[in-house]
């Protein structure tokens, strides 16, 4: 007897919210040991030794397609039609009886023309049900060359089972490899496989591209230009089956959600450059170029992967408002994207301040940011205004952030935006965290404080938005993450991408032996190329929701030390003037060069670069009205040709550079030994008048002050 599966909405229920618990191997063929030949072959059915079609006699029109994404790579089988068919069937009998459950999984490329594809299975050489695969395909449309098929077996598990590859009539291509079977749900595994298991354990649905990087299922996140108008974007997502699921940032992003058909094709495997033109020219269009900026998988990131319990989160009450400050201009702005925050815990309540955007006033955006109703942030998890913690991470960043400031910030006013990006159990997606770095650049924040992160192919859309960050001289601190890589064999982002305006954070712990030094945490991602510093990430004591307080670990815990020293930078260089006035590149450079070298840490961050406030603060406060800070003194000040230095200490020999405002060097020299008292002069060169920063670095100590040249 035929039997069918179910209805197409069931095989995704099977594929998707299956159960997820381990799950063993019990066959595979991978055709790389010439297997494919022990398979019963009819029809256009041969091998593939590079994992394409790229065959004359296939007629396939490949036109420089990849090959299969497949897990083991080289071989793989091709079928295709041209009017006579194909048929691979498993060789001899398989018995897998032994297990209750049995899933069949397998990768493909596969580009649909007319005819149908089908899973055949047999018991004792009879036909025992047919399941059509791709129903949703249509015409010319291909799927992804990393796509994986996940097939419910259970039903069919009986002695003596066969499985047949079917592909009928006329068709491009069907390539096929890594034909696995299970005795459970094959979870997709992630590299590295933390996040794959974390979120099969907690029930989220996902599959992983060709970089194996878990993304939602049948998402799209696309980033519109101003040029894109509201017919442009519905005749768009019309002539791809797309559902408007959301957007944000006045509507410069949306969220689609499309079926398999249209979804599945989604182009090359992407790099940072050239991705989002792949996925438009095979996904969207050449028509949409010019008004789309890029397209991605709505992939997954996360902060430190605790779950926690879903908990109300209603919308704002004058009474949720209570002892918040107002926002003032001279305010230097923090966004933290992250899990929300208590903003009436005692330790950071004094840090969140309200807009000029209230709660009262219904169907009037007071401050033009496109959204309605948002005094102090947004809720990107629920799309309301109440950015409030359920999971504790965001309000543990916050209030390391708040306690650094309180000891080291100074005079000045300081602010913090909550975005809550990721939800209760600190998950969160590219769609909810490229919007909430919109929405900062749009709210005005001078720095950006991201605790989280992703491996995988980097995205287009999050690296356009960390870009636009940068045009509105917003600094953006990442963290390194936590899993004890080398980021140099496996970049995380956003903490790897090649934007100046992003400080890369990692962690450390103290010396095991008790002494006074420190070493990279065993925790930590590292790499001298990506990390800009280190700075304490274990053991942190900071503040919880309830008016509480715990202990954390991660680079998540060292980042927001980090973003309180960049806030300090912005506050010396205030100079009368407002945050914005204040280049982000001039307070990167303070701070980095400002920092102590330790040879402990070289290995894992630019220079062995490590945090420590007491150094930091009176280097970058060093200012030529106050020379008692440093003993040094540079003059005249204005400056015209030449510059005297002078200090009532012995200088060893050092460097000397002169930096201007866009934190670019414009001349640098050796220094010899300058002995106590002993002027030495620097000739200073052909430079446009304004003002500079001049940095001596003598031995183990940074000399910084700021100068006039006329």
């Amino acid at each position: 007897m035929i039997r069918s599966l179910p209805s197409l909405f069931t095989l995704l229920l099977l594929v998707f919210t299956g159960h997820l618990s381990a799950q063993t191997q019990l066959a595979i063929f991978d055709f790389d040991n010439d297997d494919i030949n022990d398979w019963v072959l009819s029809g256009n059915v041969r091998e593939s030794t590079d994992g394409t079609a790229d065959d004359p006699a296939i007629d396939a029109f490949w036109d420089g397609r990849p090959p299969i994404a497949s897990g083991s790579g080289g071989n793989a089988a091709v079928l295709w039609g041209d009017g006579s068919g194909a048929r691979m069937r498993s060789p001899g009998f398989l018995d897998f009886t032994a297990s209750s459950e049995l899933y069949l999984t397998f990768h493909q490329y596969y580009r649909h023309y007319e005819g149908d594809v089908f899973l055949n299975v047999y018991q004792d050489g009879g036909l025992l049900a047919q399941i059509q695969l791709n129903p949703l395909l249509g015409r010319d449309v291909e799927t992804a060359p990393f796509d994986t098929v996940i097939v419910n077996l259970t039903d069919f598990n009986v002695p003596n089972l066969q499985i047949e590859f079917e592909h009928e009539e006329e068709g491009y291509f069907w390539l096929i490899d890594d034909v696995e079977f299970f005795d459970g749900f094959p979870t997709p595994q992630t590299v590295p496989d933390t996040m794959g298991n974390y979120l099969a354990q907690q029930g989220y649905p996902y599959e992983i591209d060709s970089a194996r990087w878990a993304y939602v299922p049948y998402q799209l996140v696309v980033q519109f230009s101003p040029t894109a108008d509201a017919a442009f974007r519905d005749s768009l997502r019309m002539a791809n089956g797309a559902v408007l699921k959301d957007s944000c940032a006045c509507d410069k992003l949306e969220l689609w959600e499309i079926d398999g058909s249209a979804f599945a094709d989604n182009g090359p495997p992407r790099r940072e450059t050239g991705g989002s033109t792949n996925i438009q020219s095979n996904k969207l269009g050449q028509g949409s170029r010019g008004k789309v900026d890029g397209v991605d998988l709505n992939y997954y990131n996360g902060v430190i992967l605790q779950p926690s319990p879903i908990m109300p989160n209603d919308t704002l009450t004058t009474d949720s408002l209570r002892n918040l400050d107002a926002r003032v201009e001279e305010s230097i702005m923090i966004a933290i994207l992250d899990t929300g925050i208590d903003y009436q815990h005692p330790a950071v309540r004094g840090f969140v301040r309200t807009g000029s955007d209230d709660i009262e006033t219904t169907g009037e955006d007071e401050d033009g940011n496109c959204l309605l109703n948002d005094p102090i942030g947004w809720n990107f998890i629920a799309d309301n205004n109440n950015p409030y913690d359920d999971n504790s991470h965001g309000t543990h960043v916050a209030g390391i952030i708040a306690d650094s400031l309180r000891k080291f910030g100074g005079d000045c006013k300081y602010g913090f935006i909550p975005y809550k990006t990721h939800d209760n159990n600190g998950i969160s997606n590219l769609f909810d965290v490229a919007c909430g770095t919109f929405q900062a650049i749009l709210d005005g924040a001078d720095i950006i404080n991201d605790s989280w992160g992703f491996f995988g192919d980097s995205s287009v859309i999050l690296s356009n938005a960390i870009d636009s960050a940068a045009l509105q001289n917003i600094l953006i601190v990442s963290a390194a993450g936590n899993d004890g890589i080398d980021l140099d064999t496996l970049p995380q982002y956003p903490a790897c991408y090649a934007a100046d305006n992003v400080i890369t954070v990692g962690a450390t712990e103290p010396d095991p032996n008790g002494l006074a030094g420190v070493f990279p945490a065993f925790f930590t991602n590292f790499s001298p190329n990506f990390v800009d510093l280190m700075a304490n990430g274990t053991e942190v004591l900071s503040a919880i929701p309830g008016n509480r307080q715990e202990k954390k670990s991660g680079t998540s815990m060292a980042t927001p030390m980090v973003t309180a020293a960049a806030a300090k930078g912005i506050c010396v260089n205030l100079n009368g003037g407002t945050p914005e006035e204040v280049p982000y590149r001039l307070v990167r450079t303070e701070v980095l060069e400002c920092l102590t070298p330790t040879n402990d840490l070289r290995n894992a961050a630019d220079q062995g670069r490590f945090l420590r406030f007491a150094d930091l603060v009176p280097c970058i406060m060093t200012d030529l009205d106050n020379p008692t800070r440093l003993p040094v003194r540079l003059y005249p000040n204005p400056v015209v040709n030449e510059l005297w230095l002078e200090s009532p200490e012995t200088l060893s020999e050092g460097r000397l550079r002169i930096i201007n405002l866009n934190g670019q060097t414009v001349h640098q020299l050796r220094t010899p030994a300058i002995g106590a008292g002993v002027p030495y002069r620097v000739d200073i060169p052909d430079l446009p008048s304004g003002a500079y920063l001049v940095q001596l670095r003598s031995g183990n100590r940074l000399l910084t002050a700021k100068i006039i040249h006329y």
